[in-house]
């Protein structure tokens, strides 16, 4: 009997945390809320509507401040696992009342039907996209090796079209160095970029700061840490010099030990005794 189809096969990585790239402000609007429902997530259940507002910088954790600071633009990362569809899932989200509401994957979308009670399907993208109901979506997801007692992944989800293309090239990227994507050692940046966009009023410019892989390495490092076995990336190199002294002389310069011939058992061997007599006898006598 097989395992269950679309259970067994399921994966999650153990999370550490959670990273930000933005804070919420305060505006000056009420929620309707009136601040009475404490896990409303317009007003934070303060009764003021927030806003979200982009930062130049890492929103992390104090944990994390202690190794990179308050306000950090870069990050130490290893990606955990080879499948992009673990460690950096890419789909269209839907999201009412702090539930995922649909997800589509650009063609097709799963979505809850509230008449129906059930799931159902759809083309994506919707007309929700538009309405800004629905937005394209990247999770990513990370080690941070020098954060300590931090043994499960870091999260951080982008809705930044740029974001996700300069992530998805940084893969190839490296993969295409070092063989590989998981345990290389990579900078997760904030990169400032210049955007505009077209109005009834005209182009609007805009100032973001989207993620990207920095290589702070020579292409020889990337491709020598591809060598390393993931599961050995935390170990010590092993010291060749205490290997070296286990071995005899000639076996440290590469040579062969010669071969000797042991003798017969049955060799005879003649002894001088303490009375000055002479005594033959095999080998193992002698001994």
């Amino acid at each position: 009997m097989s395992p269950i189809k679309g259970l067994t096969s399921i994966r999650r990585l153990p999370r550490a945390g959670i990273i930000r790239l933005g804070v919420r402000v305060k505006t000056g609007k009420k929620c309707k809320c009136g601040g009475k429902n404490k896990s409303c997530l317009v007003c934070m259940g303060t009764g003021i509507i927030h806003r979200p507002k982009e930062t130049s910088y890492f929103v992390v954790p104090p944990k994390v401040q202690e190794v990179y600071g308050p306000e950090p633009k870069k990050l130490k990362i290893l990606i955990p696992v080879e499948d992009e569809e673990i460690f950096f899932k890419q789909f269209y989200y839907s999201y009412g009342k702090g539930f995922l509401l649909c997800k589509g994957d650009g063609e097709e979308a799963v979505y809850w039907d509230f008449d129906k009670g059930d799931y159902q399907t759809r083309k994506c993208p919707c007309e929700k996209l538009e309405q800004g109901k629905c937005s394209q979506t990247g999770i990513l997801q990370f080690i941070l090796p020098d954060v300590e007692e931090s043994a499960g992944v870091w999260q951080i989800t982008t809705h930044s079209r740029n974001s996700i293309i300069d992530i998805n090239s940084g893969i190839d990227y490296v993969r295409g160095i070092a063989g590989r994507i998981a345990f290389v050692p990579l900078w997760l940046i904030r990169d400032e970029i210049q955007t505009q966009k077209m109005d009834k009023k005209g182009a609007i410019k805009g100032k973001h700061w989207t993620l990207k892989f920095s290589l702070d390495a020579s292409l020889r490092q990337l491709q020598e840490a591809g060598q390393i076995p993931p599961e050995r990336y935390f170990l010590p190199l092993p010291d060749e010099s205490q290997v070296a002294g286990l071995l005899p002389a000639n076996e440290e310069n590469g040579e062969e030990t010669p071969a000797v011939d042991a003798p017969e058992p049955d060799t005879i061997t003649t002894l001088i005794l303490t009375n000055g007599k002479e005594k033959k006898c095999n080998r193992y006598e002698a001994l």
